[in-house]
C-alpha cells in the first residue's frame, strides 16, 4: 500500500514549461477535516471562478460513507489562493449515501448526486440543489433534493450529473435492470425556483446492461449520454452514446439525435465511460479499447456537422503517445473550445498506477489537426494516486482529481488546479514534499 507525507494546507507550486520563461500556478487542493478513506477527488466541477470537488466515502454525522462535498473559490485567502468556503452535507445525510460520487455547477448553483439515498428504495439514488447565496453570503444553502418520479432500488440516480444554466440532467444508470436512464430537470418547471423535472431520456432499443446514464454531459441545447454496456454488432460492452438536443421533434421536447459509436469498437471497449460535450465538439472516453495494449484506452472527438449538417461526425481517434497496458486512458474527459483533456488513471508516470492527464489542442499538428500538446503529471504521485479520475476544464483554467492519493491518511484524496494562462504547453511540478 501507499504511504504519503504532505501537509495539511493547499499549497502553490512551480510549473515547468518547455522552451518558455512564462510562469503557471498549480494549487494543491485538499478538504480542511481530511480524513482516512475519504476519496476527495473523485468528482469534480469548475466554472468560472468556483470549483466543487466531491468527497464521496466522507464520514460525518456518524453516518459511514454518507459523502460530502467541497467548494472552493479563487481568491480567497489571497489573490489566486482558490480558498475553501464551505462544506456541503445533504440535510438528510445516512449512511452509504456516497453523496459527492458526481457534481457540476454553473454559475450560482452546483448539483451534487448521492446514488446510495433510498428515498425510492435501497440504492434509489438522489441528487441535490445547493445555490450561493442561499442561507446568508456565500453560504451555498440546499434548495432541493432532486429525485425520479419512477424512483426504484438500485436505480443508482446521481451516478452522473450535469448542469448548465436552468437545465440539469441527471444520469440513472441502474434503472429497470440497468438499462438505464436520465432525468431532465428546470429550475423553473413547476413554479419559480421549483426544479422540477421535464422530462425522462431512454432510448427505443434499450437492453438490460447498457447503463444508458453512466455518464452525461449537457451544454446548452444538447445532452450526451454515455451507455458504455451497450452490446452493438461489433459484440457485447462495445458501448456508445446517444446525443440530444432541445425542441428535437417538437418544442422543448429533448428529442434523440443521433447514436455515437466508435468507428472501430470492439467487445469490451465500453465506449461511452467517460462524455463531455460543448458547443459542437464532443469527446466520448473508451477506457478499455486496447489499440496500445491491452486496456490501453482511448476517446473518441465528434463534431457537428461532420459529415453533413448536424450528423455530429466522428473527428479523430484520441490516443496517447506513450500507451500502455492496462493506462484506462478515458476513463474521464473534458472538452472546451480548442482543447480537450483525457484521464489515465493507471498510467504508470513515476510509479504503477499513478496516473496521468493528456492534453490535446485543435491546431496541435496542423489546422484542425487535434494532436497531442503534453502528459500532465506531478512530481510527488505515488503508486495508486489515480491522478486522472475525474476532470474538469473552464476557459485557462483546470481542476483534476487524484481520489487514491494517501494524503494525510490513506486515500484521503487530493485536487490539483491549473490556472493562470493557457492550459496548453506545460508540464508541472508539484515542488512540496
Amino acid at each position: 500500500m501507499k504511504a504519503k507525507r504532505l501537509n495539511a494546507t493547499a499549497a502553490f507550486v512551480i510549473l515547468l514549461i518547455p522552451m518558455s520563461c512564462f510562469a503557471q500556478d498549480v494549487v494543491r487542493l485538499n478538504a480542511s477535516d481530511a480524513r482516512e478513506g475519504d476519496r476527495f477527488g473523485s468528482s469534480v466541477a469548475l466554472h468560472l471562478d468556483t470549483i466543487v470537488v466531491g468527497a464521496s466515502r466522507d464520514d460525518h454525522g456518524g453516518n459511514d460513507d454518507a459523502g460530502s462535498a467541497y467548494v472552493f473559490s479563487r481568491h480567497l485567502g489571497g489573490v489566486d489562493n482558490w480558498g475553501q468556503v464551505i462544506k456541503l452535507t445533504a440535510s438528510d445525510a445516512d449512511a452509504d449515501d456516497l453523496f459527492g460520487f458526481a457534481v457540476s455547477v454553473h454559475g450560482d448553483i452546483a448539483i451534487v448526486g448521492a446514488v446510495g439515498t433510498d428515498d425510492g428504495g435501497s440504492g434509489s439514488g438522489s441528487a441535490y440543489v445547493f445555490s450561493r447565496h442561499q442561507g446568508g453570503p456565500d453560504n451555498w444553502g440546499q434548495l432541493t433534493e432532486l429525485t425520479a418520479f419512477d424512483a426504484a432500488p438500485g436505480d443508482a440516480f446521481g451516478h452522473s450529473v450535469s448542469l448548465h444554466g436552468d437545465t440539469v440532467v441527471v444520469g440513472a444508470r441502474g434503472h429497470d435492470g440497468n438499462r438505464g436512464a436520465a432525468y431532465l430537470f428546470s429550475r423553473n418547471q413547476g413554479g419559480v425556483n421549483s426544479w422540477g423535472q421535464v422530462t425522462k431520456l431512454t432510448v427505443a432499443d434499450a437492453a438490460s446492461g447498457d447503463f444508458f446514464g453512466f455518464s452525461v454531459s449537457l451544454h446548452g441545447e444538447t445532452v450526451v449520454i454515455g451507455a458504455s454496456g451497450v452490446n452493438s454488432i461489433s459484440g457485447i460492452d462495445t458501448g456508445a452514446a446517444y446525443l440530444f438536443s432541445r425542441d428535437q421533434g417538437g418544442s422543448d421536447n429533448w428529442g434523440q439525435v443521433l447514436q455515437l459509436t466508435a468507428s472501430d469498437g470492439v467487445p469490451l471497449d465500453e465506449f461511452g465511460r467517460s462524455v463531455s460535450v460543448h458547443g459542437d465538439l464532443a469527446v466520448i472516453g473508451s477506457w478499455l479499447d486496447n489499440d496500445g495494449g491491452t486496456h490501453s484506452g482511448s476517446a473518441y472527438l465528434f463534431s457537428r456537422h461532420h459529415g453533413g449538417i448536424d450528423n455530429w461526425g466522428e473527428v479523430k481517434k484520441l490516443t496517447a503517445s506513450d500507451a500502455s497496458t492496462a493506462d484506462f486512458f478515458g476513463e474521464a474527459v473534458s472538452v472546451h473550445e480548442q482543447t480537450v483533456l483525457v484521464g489515465a488513471t493507471n498510467s504508470d508516470s513515476f510509479a504503477m498506477e499513478t496516473g496521468a492527464v493528456y492534453l490535446y489542442s485543435r491546431t496541435e499538428g496542423g489546422v484542425n489537426n487535434w494532436g497531442e500538446v503534453t502528459k500532465l503529471t506531478v512530481s510527488n504521485l505515488e503508486q495508486g494516486d489515480s491522478f486522472g479520475v475525474s476532470i474538469a476544464q473552464d476557459m485557462s483554467t483546470a481542476v483534476i482529481g487524484a481520489e487514491w492519493s494517501d494524503y494525510r491518511f490513506m486515500t484521503t484524496g487530493l485536487a490539483y488546479v491549473l490556472f493562470g494562462g493557457p492550459i496548453g504547453d506545460l508540464i508541472f511540478q508539484d515542488s512540496l514534499e
